[in-house]
C-alpha cells in the first residue's frame, strides 16, 4: 500500500520517537540496574562486617575478662579445695560482673568444679577447646561446642599457683541465645541466623509466628562452600518465598575448623517492586509522547501535504496540454488557528 506524504511524515515521526525511547529506557535500566544491586550487595557486605565487628569486640572483651577472673585468690583456693559451693558463688559474682553468661570452672584434670549458670559439676569437659587450652597453660577465645550451652563464644584462661595450673576457667555468651541475634539485627537492619552445621539454632527469621530455630539450610551448594570450603557465599537467594539479598560465611572453632555459619540477609522484594513500577512508568511515558508527537506529524503532514497535491495537479494540467490553467497560491489559505499551530511547532 502507497504511503501518502502526511502517512509518511507520521510514520517517520512515529517510528523515530519509539526507536528513540526504547533506547533510553533500556540504555538508563542498563546502567541503573548495576548500581541499584551493587548498593544492595554493600548494604548486606556491612552487615557481615558489623557481625564480624561484633563477634571481634566480644571475644577481645570476654578473653581479657577471663584472664582477670583467672587471678582471683579466693577462687584458685575454693578450686584447689575443691569447694564446690564457694567455686560456684564466686564464679556466679565473677560472670555477672564480667557481663558473661556463662562461667565454667575446672580442676587440672578438666573435671567440672562448678559452674555460675548451672547447678551441674563433676562432668568431664576436656572436649572443649579452651578447658584442654587452660590445662596447658594457654589462655584462648573462641566458638565452643559445649554440654550445657551448645554453641557459645568462650574465652578461657589457666588457674595458676605458683607456676602450676591448677584449673581453668571459661566465660563467654550463649549464641543460642535470642539477645545475640536480635543484637545483630537491631545493629543492621537485617535478618541474622547462627547455624550450628547447615541447622539454625539461632535466628530472626519468622515463619508462621516462630522463630526457624532447629530448620535446616535446604541449599546444599551453600552448605558445601562454606562449611566443607570455608568459603564465604553471598548473592541473591530465595528464602521464605521471597528473594533475599545473602551472605553465609564460616563460624569457626577455635582449632579454625568451620563447625557452622553467619548468615545475614534482607528481603528486596520492594527492590523488584520498585524496578518493575519505574518500568511501568516509563513504558506508559513513552506510549504518552509517542500519541503527542503522532498528533504533530499528522498536523504537519496535512499542512504540508496540501500544497504539494496542488502543484501535483497543476503540474499534470499542465502536462496534458491545457496552458489556461489558472495560477493560483501553492500555500492554501491560512486560518488562524494554522498560524498558531505552526508557531507552536516552530
Amino acid at each position: 500500500m502507497k504511503l501518502s506524504i502526511a502517512g509518511k511524515i507520521i510514520t517517520f515521526v512515529v517510528m523515530t520517537v519509539v526507536l528513540s525511547c526504547t533506547t533510553v529506557l533500556f540504555m538508563t535500566m542498563h546502567f541503573l540496574t548495576p548500581p541499584l544491586d551493587a548498593s544492595i550487595e554493600g548494604m548486606t557486605q556491612l552487615a557481615k562486617t558489623a557481625t564480624d565487628a561484633a563477634y571481634k569486640a566480644n571475644s577481645e572483651k570476654f578473653l581479657k575478662e577471663a584472664q582477670l577472673i583467672a587471678k582471683n585468690p579466693d577462687l584458685i583456693k575454693a578450686v584447689i579445695q575443691q569447694d564446690h559451693a564457694a567455686a560456684a558463688a564466686i564464679g556466679k559474682e565473677l560472670m555477672e560482673m564480667a557481663g558473661s553468661e556463662l562461667i565454667t570452672i575446672t580442676d587440672e584434670k578438666g573435671i567440672v568444679v562448678a559452674r555460675g549458670h548451672s547447678e551441674k559439676y563433676g562432668d568431664d569437659v576436656n572436649n572443649q577447646e579452651t578447658v584442654n587450652a587452660g590445662r596447658q597453660g594457654k589462655s584462648v577465645v573462641g566458638i565452643v561446642v559445649g554440654t550445657e550451652v551448645p554453641f557459645s563464644l568462650r574465652a578461657g584462661a589457666p588457674l595458676i599457683q605458683d607456676g602450676s595450673v591448677v584449673g581453668t576457667i571459661g566465660i563467654g555468651i550463649s549464641l543460642t541465645n535470642e539477645t545475640y541475634v536480635d543484637n545483630l539485627k537491631k545493629d543492621t537492619g537485617l535478618e541474622a541466623t547462627i547455624f550450628k552445621g547447615d541447622v539454625r539454632v539461632m535466628t530472626t527469621l519468622v515463619k508462621d509466628g516462630k522463630r526457624m530455630i532447629g530448620t535446616q539450610l535446604q541449599n546444599s551448594a551453600v552448605s558445601e562452600a562454606v562449611l566443607q570450603r570455608g568459603e564465604t557465599v553471598s548473592g541473591r537467594l530465595e528464602l521464605l518465598g521471597n528473594p533475599f539479598s545473602v551472605v553465609y560465611w564460616p563460624i569457626r572453632n577455635i582449632e579454625g575448623k568451620p563447625v557452622g555459619m553467619w548468615f545475614t540477609g534482607q528481603p528486596i522484594n520492594h527492590v523488584i517492586q520498585v524496578q518493575k513500577e519505574a518500568l511501568h512508568n516509563a513504558l506508559f511515558a513513552m506510549v504518552g509522547i509517542t500519541l503527542i508527537f503522532a498528533f504533530v506529524a499528522f498536523a504537519m503532514g496535512k499542512l504540508l501535504a496540501s500544497p504539494v497535491k496542488r502543484i501535483t495537479a497543476y503540474a499534470e494540467t499542465v502536462a496534458n496540454g491545457d496552458l489556461s490553467a489558472p495560477h493560483f497560491p501553492f500555500m492554501p489559505k491560512m486560518k488562524p488557528a494554522d498560524w498558531l499551530l505552526l508557531w507552536t511547532l516552530w
